[in-house]
């Protein structure tokens, strides 16, 4: 190997070696702030997050409980490789701030199924959060937030029968934008999307204001602030993964007054 070759391999490790030594000295400043009294508290990773509006770095710290630190002792938490342990936690950490929770997590099997899973992406100022499970009847749901200032940006619910994974009502809102789609698929075999995965066709096919070629049944766009309130959680949207009644009746009279 020619010397420059090897200088230059020697400094990426010494890169490497300084960036996970400065990531572990940042865990061990942020952990009694984070972790207080939890003694199975432990912070797995720390993720960079971009920069605020404002400019500030940003940061999501990951946090894993063991069973001692569950919340209810009742509380049957298991990681995603069914491990028991006390949940997880997501912790913001901006600039010089303390830290602040983003979320906490309990996977109990999120229903009778027990097929409970959730995923985080973590993006410039952005956190997502995708979570499914249920009974036979299954749902997912997706949640991506602005971190700083923090903000609603994106909710999506998707719910399917187990016994009748053919059948799929998927409802997005972007709440940038303010408005709220919602597509069915009676049969996701019969429309060619049956190798697909119903709720993955029908999120693709949301932005597509007619997509009737699919054998979607399309609902109509109507702008949420025409319902008379801004949206700003997934609780004024939804309840059990579906959209609550008032919100539906809204839409409805919204579009007979069109």
């Amino acid at each position: 190997m020619r010397p420059m070759q090897v200088l230059i391999g020697a400094a990426a490790l010494l890169l490497a070696i300084g960036a996970a030594s400065a990531e572990a000295a940042d865990m061990g400043q942020l952990k009694p702030a984070i972790c207080g009294s939890r003694t199975s508290c432990a912070i797995a990773k720390l993720t960079p997050a971009g920069k605020s509006k404002s400019g500030t770095e940003l940061a999501v710290a990951e946090v894993h409980l063991g069973v001692a630190d569950r919340t209810d002792p009742n509380d049957a938490c298991h990681d995603n490789d069914g491990n028991e342990d006390g949940g997880q936690e997501y912790w913001l950490v901006e600039g010089s701030a303390a830290p602040r929770l983003l979320l906490k997590l309990c996977n109990d099997g999120y229903g009778a199924a027990g097929v409970g899973v959730d995923e985080i992406t973590i993006a410039d100022n952005r956190f997502t959060h995708f979570q499914a499970g249920g009974s036979n009847d299954r749902w997912e749901a997706t949640e991506t937030i602005q971190l700083s200032p923090q903000k609603s940006l994106y909710i999506d619910s998707c719910s399917y029968r187990g016994t009748d994974p053919d059948t799929v009502a998927f409802t997005a809102a972007d709440l940038a934008r303010m408005d709220i789609r919602s597509l069915a698929i009676a049969s996701a075999a019969a429309a060619g999307t049956g190798d697909e995965g119903g709720c993955d066709v029908l999120k693709k096919d949301i932005a597509d204001k007619f997509a009737f070629h699919r054998g979607h049944s399309l609902t109509f766009n109507i702008p949420l602030a025409n319902c008379g309130k801004m949206a700003t959680s997934h609780s004024w949207l939804f309840a059990d993964h579906r959209l609550k009644p008032r919100v539906f009746e809204c839409l409805v009279s919204a579009w007979r007054r069109r």
